[in-house]
């Protein structure tokens, strides 16, 4: 009987497959690479020595062989998943499960004619059961990276005769601690022989050291070779190299060390990939260095991954033992989604990309981005990289162990990341990530292990809910260096998944868990949980048959974008029912604000700095009846805050009584604006917010949620929100109100009025599914939930695109403002709502001296506060006496003439040098003495073209001083100019205002993102009638209010052609100043002071919040008005 023990799969092996030499047979001895002859074809594989014949090359003996041995020869990539048959002579199978390891019971013999017995053996797993006793790792400079680990090196194979005739084995369960079982470097890779695929050639003294020296050698070899490029030697990449079907390239001698291997480094031109195997079965890359060029040429949005593998056709691909960094574009190696068993082993990736607090916004890149399926990502060493360290993009049955992630010198989003939702749609089904190690050295870390597609985006609430499926984290560990000024925002973080099992996962006590989201503050929908070791979000649909497995160290709550996580102290917290309580004198300390519960009963906030603290804030609260000691500031249960006493009786109610069933409440304390409300963190819905409300781009609200004020004082609650109709619609109760957990529609009138409505609809036509939506242009706009259509706007997008922020604000008369801000927060769309303007304020001098005097420092104030926000002063003046006034201004050398840009609030259409021109008086009293003023600031009508236009059919032209002159008549005399203008067609006189409106816009909506202008200051004259600008009683233009310049052809004080103003532009001003002096004016200003109900034009100067209108004026002006007088104070 033959004493054979061999061993034969039956599982067909991929590098088989792909006709790589077995990995199966150890030659006996060493295959050196060959000399430096071009061409070559590799020895036959060694046959094993054996008193019985082999039959197969995949039949090995076991006297040849311990069976460790076999076995770590035997998997390909390392992995030892598959069928096979073990064929054994029966007394040395009863031997070997007889030995004092195995289980005993040895089988009783069988027939004597029965010689052998084949036995059918499953072996699976997730990490490599055997590493090579002699690892051929990374050397040289890798060693850097070494690790010590007192983990098992030779981990044995566990065969029991349970195991006979089984085609279900028992699960496998680890023998090693959580993290990586293999330093960096040593993965074991059997089947990567010291030695080429088939024929081969060395690329040696080539003419120029180019890629595509490269790309003819690889041309020239075809499929089924390898090239081998010398040792230390660089080659700048040009265009992207491509190999051919399993075509290898390598460093002659397979080096280990980044100073011995060649290297790929891309030239400027080079945008492209640097080596590309896309659709290339069987290409391997091997012991090559890639430089993309960062570091030389800077980021290059045009840029691709430095390294493509992958696609429908590119399976069975390797890149092992390769260094590749700094990437240009996104990644630095790419598998594309269709491959089958790439593995990517060994390779030391990064630096990859930079972050924020080096290059502006941040060049983010990946290290690995992997999408083929059933692959293999090991033994690799990720160093900073910005994005992601190793990015799964599905990658269904795909085995992730032993890597390495390094966060050193970047700040890093991601170590690993499980967040993408295609291209396999969620379908991480065998997607296994165990014995993988996240190290911490020094910079900052978003998530370590991030699961689901909402722990790195906000899923938006008009999409279907995406979810991630089926995948494997175990036994992966998070540490940090010693003394490590490191930190990291999230741990192991899950959202949105099924049937997914986390767990066995290890944090070292060592990591610490800090940062800011306040980014997120001002929306309730992407509120989260603090940073954290393990948090997790409550799925709704992750139950009965898709439970998910997770260790019980997850804290569960809202999981939302936590990408956005920066280092530093927090700068908001929040809190769910029942988890804030101070009692008196303790406070809660952010970034930049502090609440405070102080021993007086108020409820402060403040804000703290290098300044030190100012009150942001205070409830009013103070000096209650029933306050002792034992009183707490609660936020109960039910979703209430307010002030208690020790047996529970409510002191003070600071939010407003909430209808039963608000889902998900949240309160938050946040440094930004809003800094306190109260939300939905489903919904999106704010219940309270006693210091308004404020958010960004991309905010939404579905049909149903609302943002919520309440008058603290009469408890008075305004609702906004979107209705079942579609429209934008604000409610207002009818005294103190419950407020609901839906907006409520139809409203019932003994509860709510409707104070405002976006836009007409047929009435009862229901729209369900609408939203409101805050563009990334600046717009806010109402889409359709049946067609997706816009069906209002604010129009904020045409003339603004820097609008930034959405404002809900109770102003100073308790009345709601909505508008839709700059960065400077000028005001590019408002609604006010049961608001009072603010008063008028009036200043009296005794004499015009000094009223001229202190006109000038009110000037030269708002100069300085414009000046300080946009680097500029923006100022309209009219006519009459008002530039007289001004001159107090020259000479005073703290004006910064340079600066100012001057338009005029009225002008009449008649030449610039015309006795009438408002331009023509203010250049003679003002421009002419100031020369420091730039001609180009001066914005005054322009009339040239007008005149040239009609008279076009006379053949004349314009001078270059702005006289017409004729062909036959010389030049045109004043007197023929002022006849003309003064016949002007409506047409040309309003194509006169629209040239000045051109002007505003040009520039105001370039540059100030506003629907209409907002002029620092507007100083304005009074008539004898109360007009103001060209603006005269009962005339339609008092109700314009679309267009920023109006003409007039029928002014009652001539001359009756003119341009001005309208109030949509005056009253969005941020400061108007009325001039007037002298007892003449006495009467008039005594009407529009104290009777403003009779509407004169003067009176309905009325600046929208926070803008404000002022009257400087002598005391024989104001001798008979009783209106209350204002003593002048800057």
């Amino acid at each position: 009987m033959s004493s054979l023990l061999s061993v034969c799969t039956l599982l067909t092996l991929p590098a088989i497959a792909a006709g790589f030499p077995s990995p199966l047979i150890r030659p006996q001895t060493n295959q050196a690479v060959p000399g430096p002859a071009a061409l070559s074809v590799p020895p036959s594989p060694t046959q094993v020595s054996s008193p019985a014949q082999i039959r197969s090359q995949r039949e090995v003996s076991l006297h040849d062989h311990p069976l460790s041995d076999l076995f770590s020869d035997f998997p390909p990539s390392g992995r030892l998943d598959g069928e096979y048959t073990l064929r054994l002579h029966w007394h040395e199978l009863v031997q070997f499960l007889s030995s004092p390891s195995r289980s005993s019971s040895p089988p009783q013999s069988p027939p004597d004619e029965v010689h052998e017995q084949e036995v059918n053996v499953v072996l699976s797993g997730a990490a490599p059961p055997f590493p090579p006793r002699r690892p051929q790792g990374h050397s040289g400079k890798h060693r850097a990276h070494h690790f010590p680990s007192n983990r098992p090196q030779n981990p044995q194979l566990v065969i029991s005769n349970e195991w006979l005739g089984s085609q279900n084995p028992p699960v496998a369960h680890s023998r090693h601690p959580a993290g990586s079982i293999y330093e960096p470097g040593t993965y074991p890779t059997p089947d990567l022989l010291p030695s080429p695929i088939s024929k081969f050639a060395i690329l040696s003294e080539p003419a120029t050291y180019i890629s595509e020296e490269i790309q003819q050698a690889l041309d020239l070899l075809g499929p089924r070779s390898t090239l081998y490029l010398p040792p230390r030697t660089r080659w700048t990449v040009n265009a992207t190299i491509h190999l051919h079907p399993h075509q290898e390239i390598a460093t002659l001698g397979y080096p280990d060390d980044e100073e011995e291997i060649a290297w790929l480094e891309a030239d400027e031109s080079c945008t492209g990939h640097l080596l590309s195997a896309a659709n290339t079965p069987g290409a391997r890359i091997r012991n090559v260095g890639f430089d993309g060029g960062m570091e030389k040429f800077g980021p290059s949005r045009s840029s691709l991954a430095i390294v493509h593998l992958g696609h429908a056709q590119g399976v069975n691909q390797v890149i092992d033992r390769c260094t590749i960094r700094h990437p240009r574009g996104w990644s630095s190696l790419q598998v594309y989604d269709g491959a089958e068993n790439v593995r990517v082993t060994n390779n030391r990736v990064g630096p990859a990309g930079y972050d924020e607090t080096v290059m502006g916004r941040g060049h983010w890149a990946d290290g690995i981005s992997y999408a083929g399926q059933n692959g293999l990502v090991a033994g690799n060493i990720v160093t900073d990289s910005t994005d992601g360290a190793i990015v799964l993009f599905g990658a269904p049955g795909t085995l992730v162990t032993s890597n390495t992630v390094i966060v050193r010198t970047r700040m890093n989003s991601g170590a690993i990341n499980m967040v993408d939702h295609l291209p396999y749609h969620g379908n991480y089904n065998g997607t296994t990530v165990i014995h993988n190690t996240v190290r911490m050295e020094g910079s900052y870390l978003n998530i370590a292990f991030a699961q689901g597609p909402s722990t790195w985006w906000l899923p938006k609430s008009n999409q279907p809910q995406a979810y991630n499926r089926g995948a494997v984290v175990r036994l992966n560990l998070l540490t940090a260096a010693p003394n490590t000024t490191s930190a990291v925002g999230y741990g192991y973080a899950v959202s949105d998944v099924q049937e997914w099992t986390c767990t066995d996962n290890e944090v070292s006590p060592n990591v610490v868990f800090k940062g800011d989201l306040a980014r997120l503050s001002h929306e309730p929908r992407v509120a989260s949980l603090p940073p954290g070791p393990f948090v997790r979000s409550p799925s709704r649909a992750d139950s009965g048959p898709k439970q998910s497995v997770l260790q019980e160290e997850f804290v569960e709550g809202p999981v939302r974008r936590l990408l956005a996580i920066r280092p530093g102290e927090p700068s908001y917290r929040t809190f769910l029912p029942g988890q804030l309580t101070l009692a008196l004198g303790e406070s809660l300390t952010l970034k930049r604000v502090k609440l405070s519960f102080d021993h007086d009963g108020e409820l402060r906030l403040s804000s703290h700095g290098d300044a030190g603290e100012a009150l942001l804030w205070e409830a009013g609260c103070r000096n209650r009846v029933g306050l002792r000691q034992d009183s707490k500031l609660v936020f109960d249960a039910r979703g209430n805050l307010g002030i208690v006493s020790a047996d529970g009786h409510t002191l003070c109610s600071l939010t407003p009584q909430l209808e039963q069933g608000v889902p998900d409440l949240l309160l938050e304390v946040s440094s930004e604006r809003p800094h306190l409300f109260l939300a939905s963190s489903t919904s999106g819905s704010v219940y309270w917010s006693p210091m308004g409300y404020e958010v960004g781009h991309q905010w939404e609200i579905r049909e149903g949620a609302f943002v919520s004020l309440m008058n603290p004082r009469s408890r008075t609650v305004f609702l906004s929100g979107i209705n079942p109709l579609g429209q934008f619609v604000v409610l207002r109760s009818v005294g103190t109100a419950v407020v609901p957990a839906t907006l409520p529609w139809p409203v019932s009138s003994d509860k709510w009025l409707v104070e405002w409505k976006s836009h007409e609809v047929e009435e009862g036509k229901l729209d369900p599914g609408s939203y409101i939506f805050f563009q990334d242009d600046g717009n806010l706009v109402t889409y359709s939930g049946t067609t997706n259509a816009a069906t209002w706007a604010t129009a904020t997008d045409d003339r603004s695109s820097l609008v930034t922020g959405l404002r809900w604000t109770l102003d100073s008369n308790s009345g709601l403002v909505i508008a839709c801000t700059s960065r400077d927060d000028s005001v590019a769309w408002s609604k006010m709502l049961n608001a009072v303007p603010s008063q008028p304020i009036l200043y009296s001098f005794p004499d015009a001296d000094s009223l001229v005097k202190d006109l000038a420092s009110f000037i030269l104030k708002a100069q300085f506060e414009a000046i300080d926000k946009r680097g500029r002063f923006t100022l309209a003046l009219s006519g009459g006496s008002l530039p007289k006034m001004l001159n107090g201004l020259i000479g005073n050398e703290q004006v910064e003439w340079e600066k100012w840009h001057i338009f005029f609030a009225d002008e009449r259409v008649v030449r610039l040098d015309h006795p009438d021109s408002n331009y023509k008086l203010c250049h003679d009293e003002l421009f002419s003495k100031i020369p420091q003023i730039p001609k180009k600031n001066i914005h005054a009508i322009n009339v040239k073209h007008i005149v040239h236009k009609g008279l076009h059919d006379k053949k004349s032209e314009i001078s270059q001083d702005g006289s017409l002159k004729s062909p036959k008549h010389g030049k045109a005399t004043p007197e023929e100019i002022d006849a003309f203008l003064d016949t002007l067609s409506d047409d040309l006189l309003e194509e006169v205002s629209e040239d000045y409106e051109e002007q505003l816009i040009q520039e105001f909506a370039m540059k100030d993102s506003a629907r209409f202008p907002v002029f620092d200051l507007i100083m304005l004259g009074m008539g004898p009638d109360g007009h103001t600008a060209s603006l005269f009683p009962g005339h339609p233009l008092l109700s314009e209010e679309e267009r920023w310049v109006a003409w007039i052809a029928d002014s009652p004080k001539p001359p009756p052609k003119r341009i001005t103003f309208t109030y949509s532009v005056i009253n969005h001003a941020a400061k108007v100043a009325f001039v007037a002096s002298g007892a003449g004016k006495q009467d008039m200003l005594q009407a529009i002071l104290d009777r403003p109900e009779e509407g004169l034009p003067s009176s309905r100067v009325k600046p929208k919040s926070p803008g404000a209108v002022y009257w400087f004026v002598d005391d024989a002006a104001a001798a008979k008005t009783q209106y209350g007088k204002t003593q002048f104070k800057l």
